[in-house]
């Protein structure tokens, strides 16, 4: 029988090789004929978007193979035609995602030069996915530590492909002279950090689309590590318009501005995270 695997697995090798795109122009971009909307039965397709909802809503460890054949509609022996174990479906959802993910991204790649242009494909990327499959994106995060043996080995060595991509867009920023020396494992894990965690307040009838809000998360981001040391946007509306203030004025904005850990931490206790510490989408990137 032609497993769920092998058929993803055969169906991505006959695509150029997905390797980190680290330097302007050192990869070509990838192929995404192979993703699983193209090649996989419907059965297949079925199993795994009813699989996403499924652990976003109850955990992987609270869902059990039976939550799945209900929500897709498909009975137990046809769940067992196409995948093996609760296991393997979480390995499908994840692999596939990444691979997905890295193609899209390297073809994007593969036409831009201009280091601040890559890094926001890298982020209108990953937020156009995500912000569409909301469900994979708390899979991901929240249930990246359930795999086991070669299935976590294999999702690990892609999600460190992906990171690498994007630590390879820093240092390229960094050489540019638009990025300051700084801790590049820091940086990339905080912008993963802040795109991850945009599926779980993003509201399409509220929000900007994709591309409009990763103009903004890319901005936040450069500007957060830009050399000029220029006020931050917060700061410069607190001042007069004549861009000078009284020392009165001054001593009670020092009195009554909190300081930036006070705000990060006053932050952090107001986000609520569901039991289990982990929440929708954490922080944590591919590593």
């Amino acid at each position: 029988m032609l497993t769920a695997r092998s058929l993803i697995s055969s169906r991505f090798s006959n695509a150029p090789p997905l390797v980190p795109v680290t330097k302007r122009g050192a990869a070509k971009a990838g192929s995404d004929k192979s993703v699983l909307d193209k090649s996989a039965p419907d059965k297949l397709k079925q199993i795994l978007r009813a699989s996403a909802q499924v652990f976003a809503e109850k955990g992987y460890d609270g869902a059990s193979i039976r939550d799945v054949s209900r929500a897709s509609g498909i009975s137990l022996s046809g769940l067992y035609y196409y995948v093996k174990s609760k296991q393997e479906i979480l390995y499908l959802i994840q692999i596939y995602t990444f691979r997905t993910i890295l193609a899209r991204l390297e073809r994007r790649l593969a036409s831009l030069s201009d280091p601040g242009d890559r890094l926001r494909a890298l982020v209108q990327n990953h937020l156009d996915y995500f912000l569409r499959h909301p469900h994979e994106m708390k899979v991901l995060s929240r249930d990246d530590e359930a795999l086991q043996g070669s299935y976590a080995r294999e999702v690990g060595d892609i999600k460190r492909r992906y990171y690498t991509t994007a630590l390879g867009i820093f240092e390229e920023l960094r050489e540019a002279g638009v990025a300051r020396r700084m801790n590049g494992r820091v940086a990339v894990l905080s912008l993963f950090g802040m795109m991850n965690w945009a599926p779980t307040w993003y509201r399409p009838n509220v929000d900007p689309q994709a591309g409009a809000l990763a103009e903004t998360m890319a901005g936040l981001f450069l500007h957060g590590i830009s050399r000029d040391g220029a006020l931050s946007t917060v700061e410069r509306l607190s001042l007069p318009r004549s861009g000078t203030r009284s020392r009165a004025a001054h001593g009670h904005a020092r009195q009554t501005r909190p300081a930036a850990a006070d705000l990060e931490a006053a932050h952090l206790a107001s986000v609520r995270l569901p039991p289990g510490g982990s929440g929708g989408a954490t922080a944590r990137p591919p590593t």
